[in-house]
């Protein structure tokens, strides 16, 4: 909602969406909760209704997996800690000549990546899990 680009279309969305249509918004990180929930509210003439809570039931955690790397990275843990060991390589193996190569094909559709990470994902039973693709390009090779 906050994506410039993408906050009008979700706006246009909300909009013209028809009088009987019922919402559930779900958001980790909406400041503005209480403004937004006024906003679609005064547009749809019709209540909005928050439910917030400051407890996770999942446990956040930051991983990586380098294009070219041979295994998950943990970068961040649940209690908030960041693992630099772990971060500088990551970072050392995209500097790799097979790092650089699978970067390069990386959201292509033949990349072996996303394949990669969800075996991985597997082994060590850190499903389910949310991955996100930060480009049309890789989710479309997806």
């Amino acid at each position: 909602m906050r994506d410039k680009e993408r906050g009008v279309i979700w706006e246009e969305c909300i909009v013209l969406a028809p009088s009987a249509a019922r919402f559930v918004f779900l958001s980790a990180t909406i400041p503005n909760a209480a403004e937004f929930a006024g906003w679609i509210a005064a547009t749809h003439g019709r209540p909005c209704h928050i439910v917030s809570t400051p407890h996770r039931p999942t446990p956040l955690e930051h991983w990586a997996l380098p294009a070219g790397a041979d295994g998950l990275y943990l970068l961040k843990s649940a209690d908030g800690a960041f693992h630099t060991a772990n971060f500088d390589a990551a970072m050392l193996a995209l500097r790799k000549p097979a790092g650089a190569a699978a970067a390069a094909k990386a959201g292509s559709r033949d990349s072996p990546n996303l394949r990669r990470l969800l075996a991985q994902l597997q082994r060590r039973q850190l499903t389910p899990a949310i991955i996100f693709a930060f480009s049309r390009r890789e989710c479309e090779g997806a």
